[in-house]
């Protein structure tokens, strides 16, 4: 019997901790057809999303979500070429310095990427520019540090002293970006159905994700987004599942691969709700057994 009930335990206990195995993305579908602009926590597995909240009425285009090393949210606007911080609790998003065109581009055709290295450094690309920036987390101006040729970058994912880069809208491939003057080293093509904008982000354990919009505005098509794993040695995309139309956003944790000893980030706290109904039970019933064996104890 108490075999059987430390087995019940034991279940509970591991349906808790493999809440730590289910890999949660955050995302905008900025471009959806209905019910647009609001951030979501989405099971990347499954594609399963649960809504959060509304970034705001002025907020109508987000392209970019990243976590800095304190599990901050920051995202960027493409509608109004803005840096925001978002609350990943609520969705309430606000310009990092209350300001409009806080990136301070000249002529911003935006299609943002936005990822953090491991210095704490925000990088940006913009697609339609075929740029590459860094980004004052403070004031929301962005620094030009180079042109990437002919690719335009629609999302950017850095994991240890590596900034990787996808591009969209024909030959679509997973680059590796030099960080100092924006040349691309071809890693391999994803693959994929095309897309015209994503989302990239590496989890903790260094898995590389994506997240593609099936979205297209000029022939009115509003299919589901697509996520994928990308091996980061071939560049082939894997595809995952499908979830929410009109993403063209990812971020997933802190950056990743930095070799600093312990984090100094805190991991966004999830829950596994079967896990933990599972747990109650289990130890309802031992509780149950052993007033049971002391209340045998007494009469005997």
């Amino acid at each position: 019997m108490i075999k059987t009930l430390a087995a019940i335990v034991a279940v509970a206990s591991f349906a808790v901790c493999s809440a730590d195995d289910v890999v949660f993305g955050y995302v905008v579908n900025s471009d959806a057809a209905e019910n647009a602009d609001k951030l979501y926590q989405v099971e990347l597995e499954t594609g399963v999303a649960h809504e959060i909240g509304s970034l705001g009425v002025q907020y109508e285009d987000i392209e970019g979500l990243a976590f800095d090393e304190a599990g901050l949210l920051f995202a960027t606007d493409d509608a109004t070429d803005t840096l925001l911080s978002v609350n990943s609790g609520t969705g309430s998003a606000t310009s990092i310095d209350r300001s409009s065109n806080n990136l301070r581009i000249s002529n911003p055709r935006g299609d943002y990427g936005l990822t953090f290295t491991c210095s704490n450094t925000l990088w940006m690309s913009s697609d339609q520019e075929k740029t590459l920036y860094q980004v004052d987390t403070i004031t929301g101006e962005a620094q030009l540090i180079a042109e990437t040729g002919d690719i335009g970058l629609t999302a950017l994912a850095a994991w240890g002293e590596k900034l990787y880069a996808i591009n969209s809208e024909g030959n679509e491939s997973l680059y590796e970006v030099n960080m100092n003057d924006g040349s691309l080293k071809l890693i391999g093509k994803l693959n994929t159905p095309g897309f015209e904008d994503a989302g990239m982000a590496f989890d903790e354990t260094g898995v590389l994700w994506a997240i593609t919009d099936g979205t297209i505005i000029s022939n009115f098509e509003f299919g589901p987004s697509k996520i994928y794993q990308i091996d980061i040695e071939t560049g082939s995309a894997q595809f995952i599942a499908n979830t929410i139309g009109g993403v063209e956003s990812l971020a997933i944790a802190p950056p990743g691969g930095c070799d600093k000893g312990a984090s100094l980030a805190t991991p966004i706290p999830t829950f596994n709700y079967y896990g933990i109904f599972a747990l109650a039970i289990g130890l309802f019933i031992l509780s149950l057994f052993f007033k049971a064996r002391l209340k045998t104890k007494r009469i005997h």
